[in-house]
């Protein structure tokens, strides 16, 4: 049997089949064998009519005579398999036609049978055909899908942004995608004759290696090489093996990275004059804060010996009023000078702490009295509620205090007269210490918040008012508190007032000896 195996003659399967014979009882009674057996049939006598009638048929097997009147079967197998490439076409000749069969099988058909033809055999060979059949359409199917396959990797392959080269163990490209083409300035189309070593040649002219001595390949890497037109250009490049395939195929994947490359030299130059400008800035806040002070202490401490007429009146009643007016914005002065140097200090890095255990409702009391006579002034009064008192805080003293007084000099600052202003300490449900000062002042948006945590900000409605100050009391105090391992927030609301909560962790909250 020619092209059909007979491993599945033993199956039942049913299936179209189309007899084309000339002599109308020949056929008429293979039909009849064919449909006992449970196959759909259908008859033609010439080529004309089974080609018309296979068009609406599609069968999966055509029994053909060789002879067709004036006609010859064998020509109609190729036009059969034009429509359905899967159709089995069995030729059935007489003994002396057997060239004839042999003949058509070269063209196309798939099997001959001599007539006349045994029930048994003809039902036999029908069923092998459906099972070639069978077969030859899942191969057909496979293929389709193969190749639908192909061309969605082909389209990946066309439009990914990095650059696909695949190449031999020797060497020798197979595929180049068109961004590497685009990334090594190769023409569009046409096959790459010069090999991968020559390809991604550095520089220097040196050959491309994708492996080490010890044969493994080399991990990712940064290439430089010549450009078009004699620039320079910077690629990235890694190289991996197909697993499982035959050729071993490697492939490597290129990004052009000149400009990100640009882009880093750039910025490395620009934090480089940025540090140069901020270590310059620091120095000379240094040095002004210490060419400041030391007059300042003498402005301070000769407007306090005339203040105290220590040698002697002053004169006009007025002089005492302006001595207390040249010390107190010496005093301003010095403060600002301080928060300016503070700044410059964490800026640098340079801030270190001095931890002790702390008695916060010690360092309270003293925050109050630093800004008690101001508050007096504008009729506002303080109070605390000190919840956490029989625990103790380990920190820096001199940065809590500074915490509280800028927190508390803000707070009476800008309340209005008869306003409230509130200090509480608590342990929350975390174990954090937590210190709150809480005034029923002006209050801010939520976008003034973020001004007023800005160095130098001061938020619109309050900034309307005048009052001296540089805006650097509460980005201070959120640097001491994060020195510490804590965090500032502010809650407010405009008209309703203002509570600023600092949070210190747990680990730094003890019990009070």
């Amino acid at each position: 049997m020619s092209g059909i195996s007979t491993h599945n003659s033993r199956l039942n399967r049913s299936g179209r089949v189309l007899v084309v014979d000339d002599d109308a009882d020949f056929a008429e009674s293979l039909v009849d064998l064919l449909s006992h057996a449970g196959h759909d049939c259908a008859a033609a006598a010439g080529p004309k009519e089974a080609t018309d009638l296979a068009r609406r048929f599609r069968p999966q097997v055509a029994l053909l005579d060789v002879r067709l009147g004036n006609s010859n079967g064998v020509d109609l197998v190729p036009r059969l398999k034009e429509r359905h490439e899967e159709t089995v076409c069995i030729m059935m000749t007489a003994f002396a036609e057997v060239e004839s069969a042999a003949r058509a099988v070269r063209l196309g058909a798939d099997d001959y049978l001599q007539k006349p033809v045994a029930p048994e055999m003809l039902l036999e060979r029908v069923q092998a055909a459906l099972a070639h059949y069978d077969l030859s359409l899942e191969r057909r199917i496979a293929a389709e899908r193969l190749r639908a396959r192909e061309r969605y990797l082909r389209a990946v392959l066309d439009n990914i942004v990095d650059g696909v080269i695949t190449f031999d163990l020797e060497g020798r490209i197979e595929s180049v995608n068109p961004m590497a083409r685009r990334i090594l300035a190769l023409p569009n189309e046409g096959p790459v004759t010069v090999n991968v070593q020559d390809l991604l040649a550095g520089a220097d002219a040196a050959p491309f290696q994708w492996r080490a001595n010890n044969g493994s390949l080399l991990g990712p890497r940064e290439l430089e090489m010549a450009g078009p037109r004699g620039s320079q250009c910077v690629l990235s490049l890694s190289v991996s093996e197909v697993e499982d395939h035959s050729p071993p195929t490697l492939i490597a994947v290129v990004q052009d990275i000149t400009q990100r490359k640009e882009m880093e030299r750039e910025l490395r130059a620009a934090k480089s004059v940025a540090e140069s400008a901020s270590r310059a800035k620091s120095e000379f806040l240094a040095h002004m804060s210490h060419e400041l002070r030391t007059p300042l202490n003498a402005i301070l401490g000769f407007s306090q010996l005339m203040d105290q007429e220590i040698k002697g009146p002053l004169g006009a009643p007025e002089y005492r009023s302006y001595v207390r007016d040249i010390y107190d914005s010496g005093e301003h002065l010095l403060s600002l000078i301080n928060d300016i140097l503070d700044v410059s200090k964490l800026e640098a890095g340079r801030y270190e702490l001095r931890e002790e255990s702390v008695d916060v409702a010690e360092v309270v009391e003293r925050a109050f009295m630093l800004v008690r006579a101001r508050a007096e002034e504008s009729g506002i009064s303080l109070s605390a509620d000190l919840s956490a008192g029989e625990a103790a805080l380990t920190a820096d003293r001199r940065m809590i205090l500074q915490i509280l007084t800028n927190l508390l000099s803000n707070a009476v600052k800008f309340a209005p007269a008869d306003a409230r202003v509130l200090v509480r300490t608590s342990i929350d449900a975390g174990g954090s210490y937590l210190i709150e000062v809480s005034d029923t002042g002006l209050g801010m948006s939520e976008d003034e918040i973020k001004v007023a945590l800005t160095p130098f900000g001061r938020a619109s409605n309050l900034s309307s008012r005048p009052k001296e100050g540089t805006g650097l009391g509460l980005p201070l105090a959120q640097s001491f508190a994060r020195l510490h391992g804590g965090d500032l927030s502010i809650e407010s609301e405009v008209g309703r007032g203002t509570t600023v909560s600092v949070r210190f962790p747990r680990a730094r909250v003890t019990p009070r000896s």
